[in-house]
């Protein structure tokens, strides 16, 4: 679970010009994550992934 969302925050930012983690944005990872072609091993069908998602963005990514 922990792997599939970082590995799209990971991806997320490997595509931004700066590629730095600083420098994504949670509507940038919300956005990405609706793209059935971005990350593709993360497992969007599973219904927790989504909710983690939505967990963290309320509660770690606050920083960024």
């Amino acid at each position: 679970m922990a792997d599939a969302i970082s590995g799209l925050i990971v991806a997320t930012a490997l595509i931004m010009p700066s590629k730095k983690l600083k420098d994504v944005k949670v509507k940038s990872i919300k956005r990405k994550f609706k793209q059935k072609d971005f990350a593709r091993r993360c497992s969007r069908e599973e219904s927790w992934c989504a909710s983690m998602l939505e967990y963290q963005r309320k509660n770690s990514l606050r920083s960024l």
